[in-house]
């Protein structure tokens, strides 16, 4: 079991880190930052130390590469893509390191990969948990209906349903008058003797 103060020996050996694609310029300021090197920061929280690698900080070098390849911003993706292509192309260089690259290119992700999108992504990914019916009730009937055709919404219902909806004046206000006459001659033929 760990020894319960923070200053034993066994808690004194682990090291957290943490890695970001965005520069947390105003949320790092609350953990006192020590700068260790071009993009890695030594915050203190209480009397833990956190190392932070910030990726767009990371400075060019080969031994860099991969870092700056999950940057969140493009030209500094661009430059390590082009880098490590060159360098490293025919290498036996790590192969996990590879397939993330391969990945990375494949699957084209964006360069930044913010909040909201993290949220849509995981709704989606978890949506068929929940009930059609349950899902539908968070929109307005307005909502339900905007991107459908009059003809796939009035599908559902029968001639009678519909026309109930409308006056004789509405119904007969939308008819061209060849419609009108074909009502008239079936009207005509209807008749009782």
């Amino acid at each position: 079991m760990l020894g319960s103060e923070l200053g034993s020996p066994i808690v004194n050996e682990f090291r957290l880190y943490g890695i970001t694609t965005h520069e947390p310029v105003q949320h790092i300021k609350t953990f006192n930052p020590k700068k260790i090197s071009e993009g890695v920061w030594e915050l203190q929280w209480e009397e833990v130390c956190i190392r932070l690698i910030v990726l767009p900080q990371i400075p060019k070098g080969s031994h860099n590469d991969l870092w700056r390849l999950f940057s969140a911003r493009a030209d500094i993706v661009e430059e390590a893509r082009t880098h490590y292509e060159t360098c490293y192309q025919d290498s036996e260089h790590s192969i996990l390191m590879q397939m993330l690259y391969e990945f990375y290119l494949k699957e084209k992700l964006p360069m930044t990969y913010t909040r909201q999108q993290f949220e849509e992504d995981f709704v989606l990914a978890h949506l068929k948990s929940v009930s059609p019916e349950k899902i539908l009730k968070q929109y307005s009937p307005e909502d339900r209906l905007r991107d459908l055709a009059p003809e796939q919404v009035l599908k559902q219902y029968s001639p009678d349903q519909v026309l109930k909806q409308f006056s004789p004046d509405q119904v007969l206000k939308g008819l061209s008058p060849e419609q009108l006459i074909q009502i008239k001659a079936l009207l005509e033929q209807k008749k009782p003797a």
